[in-house]
């Protein structure tokens, strides 16, 4: 269905204020939430220190989406390279209740996603 018939048939609003959807080389296009927008930050810039600045290593990466309650969860797990028994993790999630709130502007609830870091250091007792 084109953007003009799912606009006409009101299955999307059209609002002046904010673009949810808007009409590029004939295709929709969806701005991003503030999870979607520090996911790939996040992921950029990690990725970069493990490959161009070769200063850690990528260890584990999840990228869930639950779908009975729609949250969203991406998870990055690394350890510098010359200390590899410590650990890092840089965790983003956000629930559906989050996701509604921003991207129908809904001026009560809280709009926006949750970070955890957290690290890993394995201790050997003699």
């Amino acid at each position: 269905m084109s953007y003009d018939r799912l606009l006409h048939s009101g299955i999307i609003r059209y609002d002046s204020y904010r673009y949810n959807l808007h009409k590029k080389a004939g295709s929709l296009m969806f701005d991003p939430t503030i999870y979607d927008n520090l996911k790939v930050g996040f992921e950029n810039h990690l990725y970069d220190l493990d490959n161009l600045d070769e200063l850690i290593s990528i260890t584990d990466r999840k990228d869930r989406l639950e779908m009975a309650g729609m949250s969203r969860e991406f998870m990055l797990q690394f350890c510098l390279r010359d200390c590899p028994e410590v650990t890092g993790e840089v965790v983003l999630s956000t629930s559906l209740e989050e996701l509604a709130t921003e991207i129908l502007e809904i001026p009560v609830g809280q709009a926006g996603c949750r970070l955890w870091l957290r690290f890993n250091m394995i201790i050997k007792e003699p």
